[in-house]
C-alpha cells in the first residue's frame, strides 16, 4: 500500500480496505446515483432505493444495512461509422457486497456483435477491493473511457436512457410502468 491508501485498522470490525483508486470508484458512482435521482428517468419507488444506495456509499466505508438492490443503467445505442454501440452501468449492493460495473454492447451487420466489459469493481469487508479494468482490450469500442470519465460525461436528459431497478429480487416499476 501507498502513502495516498487506507490502511486496515486493527479492532475495526467489518471495515472496508479502499485505495484512493477505489475511493475514486465510489466517488464516481455517487455522482451517477444523483445524476439519476435528478433525472426523469426514475419513478419515486425507485428513486427512493436508489437514495438508499447513495446513503450506503456516503457512508463507506463502513458497512451497509442488510440490502439487496441492483441498478441497471442502460444507455442510449450510438452510430459510429458502420457499427453501433450501447454502454450499460452496473450497481450491486448485496449486503456487505458491493459491485459496480460498466460494459456494452458492439454489433456491426457485416461481423455481428458481442458484449464487453469495461471495468468491474468488487468490494467486501477485510479484503482489499478488487478492480478488473479491461479498457486497453477494447480496441473495438470507439468510445470507451475510464469509469469516472464515463459519468463525467454522462448527459441523462438524452433520449434513450433505460433504467432498471430490483430489490430482493422483485423489479421496481419505473415511471412509464
Amino acid at each position: 500500500m501507498t502513502e495516498d491508501d487506507d490502511e486496515w485498522v486493527e479492532g475495526e470490525d467489518e471495515r472496508y480496505l479502499l485505495t484512493a483508486g477505489d475511493r475514486e470508484i465510489v466517488a464516481s458512482t455517487r455522482a451517477l446515483l444523483w445524476k439519476l435521482i435528478r433525472s426523469s428517468l426514475l419513478s419515486a419507488a425507485q428513486v427512493r432505493h436508489v437514495a438508499r444506495v447513495v446513503e450506503v456509499l456516503e457512508r463507506f466505508p463502513e458497512t451497509s444495512d442488510d440490502l439487496d438492490i441492483l441498478i441497471e443503467l442502460a444507455g442510449p445505442r450510438r452510430r459510429f461509422g458502420e457499427h453501433e454501440i450501447h454502454h450499460y452501468w452496473k450497481i450491486r449492493v448485496e449486503g456487505d457486497l458491493i459491485e459496480i460495473g460498466s460494459g456494452g454492447y458492439f454489433w456491426r451487420p457485416s461481423t455481428g456483435g458481442d458484449s464487453f466489459t469495461c471495468m468491474a469493481w468488487t468490494a467486501s469487508p477485510e479484503v482489499e477491493a478488487r478492480l478488473d479494468d479491461y479498457l486497453d482490450r477494447l480496441s473495438l469500442v470507439d468510445d470507451a473511457q475510464p469509469f469516472q470519465v464515463e459519468v463525467a460525461q454522462l448527459d441523462l436528459s438524452c433520449a434513450g436512457y433505460r433504467v432498471d431497478i430490483e430489490v430482493d429480487g422483485e423489479d421496481i416499476p419505473g415511471p412509464d410502468e
